[in-house]
This record gives C-alpha cells, sequence and structure tokens, in this order.
C-alpha cells in the first residue's frame, strides 16, 4: 500500500491495490460471506482508507454457499456469521488514490443499477477492519461493520434464478 501524497495532494493518505477475481465465484470464494439482499438505505458513513465511506442497511434474503476456492488458493476468509432476514451495516469499500471515494458511483447505491429484477443485488463481504492500514499508523479506520472485499468486485447483479452469476458482466 502506497501511504504517500501525491504532488498536488489530491489524493488521501492510502492507496490501496486491489485484487481482480477472474469469476464472481473466485471472489466468492475468497470473501467472508456472499449474500443475496436488498439494500435498504444508507446508513451514515465510516472513515476507511482515509476517505467517507458510505454505510448502507441491507436485509439479508439469502446466504450463499460459498465456492471452493480454484486449486492451489487458500479460503482467504473466515466465514462470517449472518442470517435471512437479519439486516446488517455494509460499508460500501471506497475506491482509493481519489478524494471522492467513488469516482465510478456506490455500487451499493440502489441507483448504480446492479439491483436484479426484484431490486436485490449480491454481496460479497469481508468482516471489520478496526485499523484498514494494518501498518500501526495513527489513522485509525472506524469500520465496526461488514464491507465490500474490493470497491470494484464486491456488489454483482443476481443471475436470473437470483444464484451468483457464472461470469463478471461485459463492461
Amino acid at each position: 500500500m502506497d501511504t504517500s501524497q501525491d504532488p498536488l495532494g489530491e489524493y488521501p493518505n492510502a492507496c490501496v491495490d486491489w485484487v481482480l477475481f477472474e469469476t464472481p465465484a473466485e471472489a466468492a470464494s475468497g470473501a467472508g460471506v456472499a449474500l443475496r439482499g436488498t439494500v435498504v438505505e444508507q446508513d451514515g458513513t465510516a472513515q476507511m482508507y482515509g476517505v467517507d465511506a458510505n454505510r448502507w442497511l441491507v436485509t439479508v434474503e439469502e446466504v450463499l454457499e460459498r465456492p471452493d476456492p480454484p486449486s492451489g488458493y487458500p479460503q482467504a476468509e473466515p466465514e462470517l456469521e449472518v442470517s435471512p432476514g437479519e439486516q446488517i451495516a455494509v460499508v460500501s469499500t471506497p475506491e482509493t488514490c481519489s478524494v471522492r471515494g467513488y469516482p465510478g458511483g456506490d455500487p451499493l447505491d440502489p441507483a448504480s443499477g446492479l439491483g436484479g429484477e426484484d431490486g436485490s443485488v449480491i454481496i460479497l463481504l469481508s468482516a471489520a477492519l478496526g485499523d484498514g492500514l494494518g501498518d500501526g499508523s495513527a489513522e485509525e479506520d472506524d469500520v465496526d461493520d461488514f464491507h465490500l472485499i474490493t470497491p470494484y468486485q464486491g456488489v454483482l447483479t443476481p443471475a436470473k434464478d437470483g444464484a451468483l452469476p457464472s461470469e463478471w458482466p461485459a463492461s
């Protein structure tokens, strides 16, 4: 993680280099939980990687079975406990190296167009960060909730049957 400032001072402290998963199944196998749910409303913000990140309330409709990781890959996250019918707070992991946390739009925002026909989305989550920098710095993150595994591949439109899609959508 590069924690330097750019010469013009336009970027926050942290620049995270996000992993890109080849398939949604690979991403789900590396997540703490994969679920299908409905975003209810925005519920404030939390500091994450030096920027204000949106926190959303999500109603869990179904907890999806995590696929086995691809051969040679460990299952990175311990499985997180969530139950259908539960409402959870989810922090939308912001893109870093930008003063605007979501230059491409917040993927959890219902206006993103990622919801399926019934408005539900597939969400791939990791657990709370506490200190998202992980380097003992004084810049503590206040993410005490679940958060998206990455800003780019943490929210998907469900397949027609509500399941995890087999491929990423064409960009």
